[in-house]
C-alpha cells in the first residue's frame, strides 16, 4: 500500500471498492498499531509512518478552491518532514473520486454512484485544526481523583496510563476501535480521516438527527388528544409510533451495556449526539430480540473516553497489566483535575411494602426483602457539571449518567415524548426512571426546554436532571423490564 506522500499513490484507488478497501485497511492498520504498540502510538500517528493523510500546503481544500492562504513562517517551516502540495492532496483528489467536489459539499449527504456499496449515503465533516495531538499524560492527578471518587486504592502510575488526544482525533478513533470490537452497529461507520490544509475532514456514513423521524410517515400513527375546549372535537395528531420509540429505547440500551467492558463514556450527551439511519436493525443481545427498521447511532464523539481493550498476549509489546485509558479533555474539564469534589449522596428507595415504619427519615426494612432495594442520587446543577467535566478525563463517578442525559434527549423530541405520555408501556417505563414526587417537576423542565431551546446542549439537559433523584441502577433495570416487555409481546 503506497503512502499519500508518494507521488503516484493515487494510482491504485482510482475504483470506488479499491478506494474503500483501502481506507479499511489504513483503519486496521492504525487500531493495530494502537492495541499491539500502544506506548509508541504518539509518535506514530500522523507521523511519515502512519497512512493517514497529512498536508498542510494544499491549496485546493475540497473544492474550496482558496487561492491565498496565509501561513505564519511557523507553521510554513514547522514540519519539513509533510510532503508539501501546491493544487490538490491526495485525499482531495480521492474524494473527488467518490463525489463532484463543490464548495457546499462540507456537510451535505451524497450518494456513491458505483461500486458494492453503490447508493449509500456518505458525508464529509469539517473541523477546524491547529496541531493534532496525542501525548502522555501524568497520571498522577487522575489517580488521587480515581482514589478519592472511586475507591481504587491499588492504583500505580505502572498499572493505570492516560494517553490524550486532541478531540478531532478521537472522534475517528472511538468509531474504528468499536468497529474491530465488533461493537459498531449503534454508531457511525468513520471511513477514512485526514487534515488538509488548516482543517480535518472526516468521511463517514450519513446519520439523520432525531427530528427526522417525525418526517417519515412509516414510522408514526395517529394519536387522539382531548381539546381544550369542552365543545370541539378532538384533535387528531401523528406522533411516533409506540413500538419504533421501544426499540430505539432498547437499542439505546443496547449500545450502552455492550460499550461497558471497555468503560466507554460520551464526553458531551445531548440530543445532537443521537440519530439514526434508515437500516434495518435486527440481533439477538443476551437472549432478548431487538428488531427495528431503523438503526440507532451515537455521535459526537469528540470528547469521549474508553479504556483500551487488551490485545492478544502475542501480538503486544506492552505490559499486559496496564490499563490505557484513551481520552480527550476540554481544557474546562482539565480544571477539575485539581479540585477535590464529594461524592453525591446515596439514599436507599424501597417499595410500599417493604417498609415497616418512617420515622425521622429513617428507614426500618424487612431484611428479608432487602436485596429489591435501589439507591438514587440528587445532584445540584454544580455536581452534575462535576460530574460532566471529570467524565471527559475517563473518570467515571455516575455510572448512570449517559443513559440519563440520553433519554432526556430523547424525550426533547415532541414526536417522541407526547407518544410515551399516550401509551401506558411506555410511559410507565419512563416513569421507573424516577421517583414519584419528581415526574411532575420533571414534564414541566421538559415542556420548558422544548418550547424555549432550539438546539439544547449537554448543559440544558443537566439543567433538566438537577436536583432530581437518579437510579444507580437505571440501565440495567430499564433492560430488566425491556426483557419482560419482549417475553409478553411474543
Amino acid at each position: 500500500m503506497k503512502n499519500y506522500r508518494d507521488v503516484d499513490c493515487c494510482n491504485e484507488t482510482r475504483n470506488v471498492d479499491l478506494l474503500l478497501d483501502r481506507f479499511k485497511n489504513e483503519r486496521s492498520f492504525i487500531i493495530d498499531h494502537l492495541m499491539t504498540q500502544t506506548s509508541s502510538f504518539p509518535s506514530f500517528i500522523w507521523s511519515q509512518m502512519c497512512p493517514l493523510s497529512y498536508d498542510r500546503f494544499c491549496h485546493f481544500s475540497l473544492g474550496a478552491e482558496v487561492k491565498h492562504r496565509n501561513l505564519s513562517p511557523q507553521r510554513k517551516y514547522h514540519q519539513p518532514s509533510i510532503s508539501q502540495s501546491f493544487f490538490k492532496c491526495p485525499q482531495c483528489r480521492n474524494m473527488g473520486r467518490l463525489t463532484t467536489l463543490t464548495p457546499d459539499l462540507i456537510g451535505k449527504p451524497f450518494l456513491l454512484e458505483s461500486g458494492k456499496c453503490k447508493s449509500s449515503s456518505l458525508v464529509i465533516s469539517k473541523v477546524p485544526i491547529d496541531e493534532p495531538q496525542c501525548f502522555w499524560e501524568n497520571p498522577a492527578p487522575f489517580l488521587r481523583l480515581q482514589h478519592l471518587l472511586l475507591g481504587q486504592k491499588n492504583l500505580s502510575s505502572s498499572s493505570s496510563s492516560f494517553l490524550s488526544v486532541d478531540s478531532f482525533t478521537i472522534s475517528f478513533l472511538i468509531p474504528w476501535i468499536l468497529e474491530f470490537q465488533h461493537l459498531s452497529t449503534h454508531f457511525p461507520l468513520v471511513y477514512t480521516s485526514f487534515i488538509c490544509g488548516d482543517s480535518g475532514y472526516t468521511l463517514s456514513e450519513t446519520v439523520n438527527p432525531l427530528c427526522k423521524l417525525s418526517h417519515i410517515p412509516d414510522f408514526l400513527s395517529p394519536v387522539k388528544e382531548n381539546a381544550s375546549s369542552d365543545n370541539s372535537l378532538s384533535e387528531k395528531k401523528e406522533y411516533l409510533k409506540p413500538s419504533i420509540i421501544l426499540n430505539l429505547i432498547s437499542q439505546l440500551c443496547v449500545l450502552l451495556l455492550s460499550c461497558e467492558s471497555l468503560q466507554f463514556i460520551h464526553g458531551d450527551p445531548n440530543p445532537a449526539a443521537l440519530g439514526f439511519v434508515c437500516k434495518p436493525c435486527s440481533y439477538l443481545w443476551n437472549g432478548v430480540e431487538v428488531s427495528s427498521p431503523l438503526t440507532l447511532k451515537l455521535t459526537s464523539l469528540s470528547h469521549s473516553s474508553l479504556v483500551l481493550p487488551r490485545p492478544p498476549v502475542k501480538k503486544s509489546s506492552d505490559s499486559n497489566d496496564t490499563s490505557y485509558h484513551l481520552i480527550s479533555p476540554s481544557f474546562i474539564s482539565r480544571t477539575y483535575l485539581k479540585k477535590t469534589p464529594r461524592l453525591p449522596p446515596r439514599f436507599p428507595i424501597v417499595s410500599p411494602s417493604q417498609v415497616k415504619s418512617i420515622l425521622n427519615g429513617d428507614f426500618f426494612l424487612d431484611t428479608t426483602l432487602s436485596r429489591n432495594i435501589y439507591y438514587v442520587v440528587r445532584l445540584t446543577q454544580e455536581n452534575l457539571e462535576t460530574c460532566y467535566h471529570l467524565r471527559q478525563c475517563g473518570i467515571n463517578i455516575l455510572p448512570c449518567f449517559d443513559f440519563y442525559c440520553l433519554m432526556v434527549s430523547l424525550m426533547l423530541d415532541p414526536s417522541i415524548y407526547k407518544s410515551v405520555l399516550h401509551h401506558s408501556t411506555l410511559y410507565n417505563l419512563w416513569k421507573e426512571l424516577w421517583l414519584p414526587e419528581d415526574l411532575s417537576e420533571l414534564s414541566n423542565r421538559i415542556l420548558i426546554c422544548q418550547t424555549s431551546i432550539s438546539s439544547p446542549t449537554s448543559f440544558d439537559i443537566l439543567a433538566i436532571l438537577s436536583n432530581l433523584h437518579l437510579r444507580e441502577d437505571a440501565l440495567s433495570h430499564i433492560w430488566n423490564s425491556l426483557s419482560h416487555i419482549n417475553l409478553l409481546q411474543k
